[in-house]
């Protein structure tokens, strides 16, 4: 069991205490649920960005990423090619619609342009994958915070995250988790400059002389331009894969759209999404370095118990070579990703149940400000439905990894629905609703029975589901549409 000095403990006791009290005091500000939900659309583009940042910065990102240039190279940084490009085509095609028709979820976009039964199917889509993926990461965070903090029930480190995290969610809304996040983006990126700092500061030759190794060694390739659909990290991978993985992540998700959703004007959301590709591409090139700085430091400063994973190197690191308080400072970083991570899918799963579902059966419209008090019951109860999530994926074994790629299945289906409705004239119900299933089934088949790289999945079942819906249509399945773009049925947020 890996032991935190207490200093670190008091640390990272503060910074919680910090983060939990800032949320708190922001609850005075929450009188209806358009402060609650948006935030009333008055949150600066830079706070956007960084919470956009904080956001899709997972503990896996600490973790993972690390272990990926720890036993191969810098690869992964290609699909954040892909990453700018999609930001670049959602401010231009997707946020004006977002922004200008005034919505309180994306998925209000589809209703104006599909009819109901759209938004059904993608807050369907939406539900599915935020459930069992923020589920599986919460867990996934708990795993690490356990070891770090010396916690012998992982069962303790979820509630502690979670308990947290509906705290500050539940009292100050969209607000509390943007600013919140602010925070956490800072110290996150903070922590992983000192984690380099550091290391490179343990080899006698320092940075550049390791770099200059690991450059004749190929741990420094970057590019690979392999015309290959079965390699996760290619050029082509990266650019194609990488542009509608982040078209969907960030334009059909509601946890990351829903911070563009908060934003002053469309020239404001427009900054927030590309700014945040340029804060996103150097962090993870970031992470990937530490990786490879933590492979040579190991492989003059072997373990005494050989690692198992990869994952385990950098937590290890952390705990057993940075000095007092440093530790503490990464650890708070990780928390700090777990929590943005956690309170974005709360927040968004509880906005989504109140306006895509719950206003539209109302045969009554209350006020705004009645939605106030059962989205904050929805936060708890998301919060709680995700603990309980995290507590049955201990048990799960292989299931784990299916959890976290969930995401690959459901996320081209959506993006196929969105690419719909701007850029074709497809309207047809049954259109819409034979795309949407032959884009799952299509993508569900491809995986089975194919040796795709993962990389490739979202663009496979956006394709799919596109080519359905158009040959559907075609065949006179309904009327043509309005043209792409033009609302036609759901008021808008007031």
């Amino acid at each position: 069991m890996i032991h935190l000095p207490t200093a670190d403990i008091v640390v990272l006791a503060a910074y919680l205490l910090l983060v939990t009290g800032f949320g708190v005091a922001l609850a005075r500000r929450q009188v209806d649920s358009r402060a609650y939900f948006l935030g009333n659309r008055n949150i600066p583009w830079w706070a956007v960005c960084l919470s956009v940042v904080a956001t899709e910065t997972s503990v896996l990102t600490f973790i993972g990423v690390p272990a990926l240039s720890y036993e191969g190279d810098l690869r992964f940084l290609q699909l954040t090619a892909g990453y700018l490009a999609a930001r670049i085509l959602l401010a231009v095609f997707f946020l004006p619609a977002f922004l200008e028709q005034d919505t309180y979820t994306v998925y209000g976009f589809l209703t104006r342009r599909f009819g109901p039964r759209a938004r059904s199917y993608a807050a369907g889509l939406f539900f599915a994958t935020q459930i069992l993926g923020s589920g599986v990461r919460l867990y996934a965070a708990a795993l690490v915070l356990a070891a770090v903090l010396e916690v012998n029930s992982i069962a303790t480190a979820i509630v502690l995250i979670a308990g947290v995290t509906i705290l500050y969610t539940w009292a100050g809304g969209i607000s509390a988790v943007i600013w919140t996040d602010c925070l956490q983006a800072v110290i996150m990126i903070g922590g992983g400059v000192l984690a380099l700092w550091l290391l490179a500061g343990m080899f006698p030759q320092g940075l550049s002389g390791v770099l200059a190794v690991a450059a004749t060694e190929g741990k420094l390739r970057l590019w690979d331009f392999t015309p290959s659909l079965t390699s996760n990290y290619t050029f082509w991978s990266g650019l194609v894969g990488g542009t509608f993985l982040g078209m969907a992540s960030h334009g059909t998700d509601q946890v990351l759209a829903q911070r563009l959703l908060t934003s002053r004007s469309l020239a404001d959301g427009r900054k927030a999404i590309v700014g945040s590709a340029l804060i996103i591409i150097p962090q993870f090139l970031l992470f990937l370095l530490i990786g490879v700085l933590l492979h040579y430091y190991y492989l003059a400063n072997p373990p005494a118990v050989p690692f198992e994973k990869a994952d385990q190197i950098f937590p290890h690191f952390i705990v057993h070579r940075f000095p007092p308080v440093a530790a503490g400072l990464v650890v708070a970083a990780m928390f700090g990703a777990a929590m943005s991570t956690l309170d974005s899918g709360i927040q968004a799963l509880s906005v989504s149940t109140v306006m895509d579902v719950v206003r539209p059966l109302s045969r009554s419209r209350r006020p705004e400000s009645g939605y106030l008090g059962l989205s904050r019951v929805l936060v708890v109860f998301w919060g709680a439905v995700l603990v309980v999530v995290a507590l049955f994926a201990e048990g799960w074994g292989p299931v784990l990894e299916t959890g976290l790629t969930v995401a690959s299945y459901t996320y081209g289906p959506l993006l196929g629905l969105f690419l719909l409705g701007f850029f074709t004239r497809v309207s047809a119900s049954r259109a819409v609703t034979t795309a949407v299933a032959a884009g799952l089934a299509g993508i569900v088949l491809v995986v089975r029975l194919t040796g795709l790289a993962f990389t490739w999945y979202v663009f496979t079942g956006a394709l799919i589901t596109v080519a359905t819906g158009l040959a559907v249509q075609r065949l006179g399945a309904g009327r043509s549409a309005p043209p792409p773009g033009q609302a036609r049925g759901e008021e808008p947020a007031k």
